[in-house]
């Protein structure tokens, strides 16, 4: 019955919804930086510091206009953001899927990068890449988990939880899932990674409407920011060489080939587990 009740529930949320919790999230996110900048502009603030406020804020604004939202209305949070148990096999293969993924998200952007080096450009990436780089261990762990774990969730959170079920009412499933990864993409400030992760989000949009639950896409978002994470980091060339030179064919066929077994797997895993 209380199932039941929290459907019912969900089915009154509207797009307007949706939109005036990410419109909040990013509001508040652009307010407090800008006041932020204005308070330290004689203070000497570490660029660790200046990111590990930009998480956590995004984190509380993320997370929590939805809930203000939900509250609101009367709606289980948790039902509201699609925050529900799901089978780890399912989460497994969501995880691994991510891979394969992100390479051709990197081919996408590798193209792109052709097109115009200084329209698409990786000096965002490259900040990201050096701050990992400058830090002791205990920082660099900090700054990692935050990046690989924290941002997933409650990015998760908003974009396939609470947009989805905010757009789909009116939308429809497919609409939906392109709308939220175009804005999933435009969240992120800079063309090249905007784009990719736009693409990415398809994938995430995904596993969260066919599992009916965002924690395939919460492990998958966190596999794929732990992986680029690391790779920027440790193999720092080699992801510079990847977006001048791209993959071989040969990979890029092998990672099609790999996704699209995934999605059929979890496809039809998924659709067992509904029925």
């Amino acid at each position: 019955m209380n199932n039941l009740k929290n459907i019912n529930s969900i089915n009154i949320l509207k797009s307007y919804h949706g939109a005036l919790a990410l419109f909040i999230a990013i509001a508040g996110i652009i307010l407090s930086e800008t006041l932020l900048s204005l308070v330290t502009q004689n203070l000497k603030l570490s660029n660790l510091t200046i990111w590990v406020f930009h998480i956590i804020l995004s984190g509380i604004l993320f997370a929590g206009a939805p809930y203000l939202i939900l509250k609101y209305k009367k709606i289980s949070y948790l039902s509201g953001v699609n925050l529900k148990k799901s089978s780890p096999v399912l989460i497994i293969i969501a995880a691994a899927g991510v891979i394969p993924a992100g390479i051709l998200t990197d081919t996408l952007s590798h193209y792109l990068y052709k097109i115009n080096p200084e329209l698409f450009n990786v000096s965002s990436i490259e900040t990201i890449s050096n701050l990992l780089n400058s830090l002791n261990n205990l920082h660099f762990i900090t700054l990692l988990l935050m990046l690989s774990v924290a941002a997933p969730v409650y990015e998760e959170i908003m974009f396939r939880g609470f947009l989805l079920n905010s757009f789909k009412n009116e939308t429809g499933i497919i609409f939906t899932a392109i709308l939220s990864s175009i804005l999933f993409g435009i969240v992120h400030f800079n063309l090249l990674q905007g784009i990719a992760a736009g693409f990415l989000g398809l994938y995430l949009a995904f596993l969260t409407l066919r599992s009916k639950s965002i924690l395939p896409a919460i492990a998958a978002h966190i596999v794929n920011n732990l992986t680029f994470s690391l790779f920027s980091v440790y193999e720092k060339e080699s992801a510079r060489e990847v977006l001048k030179s791209g993959y071989s064919y040969p990979v890029i066929a092998l990672c099609l080939s790999t996704l699209t077994i995934v999605i059929i797997l979890f496809y039809r895993i998924s659709k067992k587990q509904n029925n």
